[in-house]
């Protein structure tokens, strides 16, 4: 062979080196591309929200019936009149006393957790609340918590430290809180995550998130990515919050952000605010390919985040960061604006808030025909704020509205907003309307007051057809709690929901229970010939077996093969051609022999000739056989249930739950005469200082010293350049409206950001003159603040 030749054929050998590495390396970039667009399935949630919320179902079904489930404080927290003031600026109250409660969030299930009383006590109420919200999740997926033990499952917690509790313990039980070593870590917001990490033997990432009101979604988000970076197989999607002290509804008021009246009236003209609400929910995630037949509740699409950056304020909206953030959820599930039919919207009821949401909406969503509007949900009318939980309260209703193909009407939206329309392209819903497309898409919006924005788009699940089980005559009912009032309470749950849910089959009942529950201490197996034995027996009382802690070892004493042929007859999972391996498929069995062999070597013995303490293998009938597995689970043994069904809706574990609590109830806070606080000198500002000439500026400017913390103000010294905030003039116009008998907006101090502004104005309303107008508009003041704080920070680096 020549040299050429040489060369020639180890080029050709090259080029299909080449050509197969390329071939192989755009596989993997099309597999890499597809795991980081693949939906993740909701396969189980939960959750406790006001207004009898205490289920997925339950809080739909409160939705469609148009609850509002605004109360007034509940008396077991603390005295509502001694905390109430109309007036905003009363110290130490507030001026709405009304919200969204739970009716119990001070009883726990400890002893079923195995934690003790004295650790119990001194957990936070919102992180006692998650442990029974994962619970239940992971009943309403069919996954048994133990199966998860040593598994890369992540925990994903949005939660808002607002150490309320501490507060209360303080105040209960002063130093004697401080010397408690369970103190500490039972306020821990990052402990909240660990804890749940901890109690079910979880080894995925595990991380607490607070953006205030976007904290849920926010971890949502983040356990998106984890899953489709293939860092886990399931993430755990939690979040809770509670009101436990009243300084929350005091600050609230303070902030000017309450609704004085105690409804939400989003997207309407009124609009004056939020209620707070509390509560909290789960939602368990896996890849949609590793789903497998598990039932799912709905497809997460695609999601992002991202942040306000400079704005108007801290807590004021940005719309465009608003717009960037629903474009950019919209890009990450491979989808278009038209594509999505609802959207549950951040919606917080204040007249600038829905007005800015409301534009960002339009300017994503409104070139859509009008047979096909956006329509648009807020749920914060019903159940009130949840601040960190409301992202997940509000997903779980678009994941109804997607299942059931409705959207709820908004309650309190009577005149809309001027920026609102209804017969527009985009559309808040008076009333229940049907919710087309196929398959059906709703966005989840939640903002946080940091600035943190975040975006989920859910979608309906493809159907899938599946056959249900031939239904037979006679089902095993394994029945388990951690106490004898847990196993009681559980049997009453389950046959009021069999009487109360006719259509169903005992095959599907008794699939879910085998297969979906964790088996817990105490026992019952209930073999039953249809639903109403079922009921009757559920009904009759018993008591229940204690299982070992341990997994029992089952030995097996055959005798002759005419066990095998009959057991083969009532069972058909039973290969009788292979009788001892046959069983072992059904059971455990691991060792079999003599009952002399198995002495000592195995805990629990089944025998077709029995002995003294012995289980009797029985197969004459297709009870006895039921019976015997029932046994043999009650003892322990780890039983490969044969049956098969689908896994269908059934009632979560009924916690028995002990009050912890601090043995106090707050009062109203003490006050000094006179209290001194430290004032600042003023900083270094372009405008020359000027002091107050008329009695209504050093009116003013005193008021503007003592929120800003400055000694001496400038009647031309512009706010925002003092490093004032919306939020402290709220504050401040409240206070001078108080002063001057007069009504004021809290845009005021856009308008006229100088106190001698401010006070000629007040003069025309105390006069009855109309001002001179304003010589500083809104865009100059927001302009002059933002060149202020460039300033401070030059200073001080």
């Amino acid at each position: 062979m020549s040299a050429d030749q040489t060369r020639e054929q180890k080029l050709v050998e090259y080029l299909k080196r080449v050509t197969g590495d390329l071939v192989e390396a755009k596989e993997r970039l099309a597999a890499v591309e597809a795991a980081a667009a693949e939906p993740l399935a909701v396969v189980g949630m939960s959750c406790r929200l006001p207004g009898g919320g205490d289920t997925p179902a339950r809080y739909w079904q409160a939705l469609q019936d148009g609850v509002d489930a605004m109360a007034e404080v509940p008396p077991d927290r603390w005295r509502a009149a001694d905390y109430l003031d109309p007036d905003p600026t009363a110290p130490g109250k507030a001026y709405t006393q009304r919200g969204g409660f739970l009716p119990d969030i001070a009883g726990w299930d400890a002893a079923f957790f195995g934690i003790s009383p004295q650790e119990a006590l001194r957990i936070d109420p919102q992180h006692r609340l998650l442990f029974e919200l994962v619970w239940e999740a992971l009943e309403d997926a069919g996954i048994p918590a133990e199966s998860l033990r040593g598994t890369r499952t992540g925990v994903f917690l949005g939660l808002v430290d607002s150490r309320q509790y501490l507060q209360l313990e303080a105040e209960a039980e002063g130093a004697a809180s401080i010397d408690d070593p369970y103190l500490t870590m039972g306020g821990s917001a990052s402990a909240a995550a660990g804890r749940l990490a901890y109690q079910f033997d979880l080894r995925g990432p595990v991380m607490t998130v607070d953006t205030a009101c976007s904290s849920s979604l926010v971890a949502l988000d983040l356990a998106v990515q984890s899953l489709r970076r293939g860092e886990i197989d399931h993430a755990i999607v939690c979040s809770s919050s509670a009101i436990i002290h009243p300084v929350y509804f005091v600050q609230f008021s303070k902030m000017g952000m309450l609704a004085p009246d105690g409804k939400a009236k989003v997207f309407d003209e009124d609009g004056n605010g939020y209620t707070l609400g509390e509560g909290g929910g789960a939602v368990i995630l896996t890849r949609a390919s590793d789903a497998g037949e598990r039932r799912v509740h709905a497809l997460i699409r695609g999601s992002a985040v991202n942040s306000d950056g400079r704005s108007n304020g801290l807590t004021a909206p940005n719309k465009v960061a608003q717009i960037a953030v629903l474009r950019s959820a919209l890009a990450n599930a491979g989808l278009k604006p038209d594509d999505i039919d609802f959207l549950e919207a951040q919606g917080t009821g204040s007249a600038l808030g829905d007005a800015i949401e409301f534009g960002a909406l339009l300017e994503v969503f409104g070139d859509r025909s009008a047979d096909h509007p956006l329509l648009v949900g807020a749920v914060k009318a019903n159940i009130g704020h949840l601040v960190a939980s409301s992202g997940l309260a509000s997903l779980i209703k678009a994941i109804q509205a997607v299942k059931h193909g409705e959207v709820p009407g908004n309650l309190h939206l009577t005149k809309p907003n001027p920026v609102v329309t209804l017969d527009g392209p985009v559309r808040p819903v008076q009333s229940s309307q049907p919710l087309p497309g196929a398959p059906r898409r709703a966005g989840v919006s939640a903002f946080g007051w940091s600035g943190t924005n975040a975006h989920v788009i859910v979608e309906q699940p493809p159907a899938v057809a599946r056959e249900s089980a031939p239904e037979r005559e006679w089902q095993l009912l394994p029945l388990s709690a951690a106490s004898e009032a847990g196993l009681v309470a559980l049997a009453a749950k389950l046959a009021d929901h069999l009487e109360s849910t006719p259509g169903g089959t005992l095959a599907d009942v008794a699939h879910t229970v085998q297969t979906g529950r964790s088996a817990l201490r105490v026992r019952k197996a209930l073999v039953c010939r249809d639903i109403a034995d079922a009921v009757a027996q559920l009904r009759a009382g018993f008591t229940g077996t204690q299982a070992p802690v341990s997994k029992q070892a089952l030995g097996f004493v055959p005798d002759g093969d005419d066990w095998a042929e009959a057991l083969a007859a009532v069972e058909p999972a039973f290969d009788a051609g292979e009788p001892v391996a046959a069983l072992g498929r059904l059971l455990p069995i691991a060792a079999s022999g003599s009952a002399g062999e198995l002495a000592g070597r195995v805990d629990v013995v089944l025998a077709v000739d029995p002995g003294a303490g012995h289980v009797a293998l029985r197969t004459g009938s297709r009870p006895e056989w039921l019976a015997v597995l029932g046994r043999l689970w009650e003892l322990g043994v780890p039983v490969a249930w044969p049956g098969a069904g689908q896994f269908v809706d059934l009632p979560t574990y009924p916690f028995q739950r002990t009050r912890f609590w601090p043995n106090h109830t707050p009062t109203p806070f003490a006050r000094e005469e006179t209290v001194t606080t430290e004032r600042f000198a003023r900083p270094d500002l372009r405008t020359p200082f000027l002091p107050a000439g008329t009695p209504t500026e050093r009116m003013v400017t005193e008021v503007w010293q003592e929120h800003l913390g400055i000694e001496a103000i400038g009647v031309n010294d512009p706010f925002f350049e003092l490093g004032g905030t919306s939020m402290i003039g709220v504050a401040v116009v409240s206070r001078l409206a108080k002063e001057f008998d007069v009504e004021l907006s809290a845009a005021t101090l856009f308008e006229r950001p100088t106190a001698a502004q401010f006070a000629e104005l007040l003069d025309s309303l105390t006069a009855d003159v109309a001002p001179r107008p304003a010589t500083v508009d809104a865009q100059a003041a927001r302009g002059a603040r933002r060149r202020a704080i460039a300033q401070a920070r030059k200073g001080a680096a």
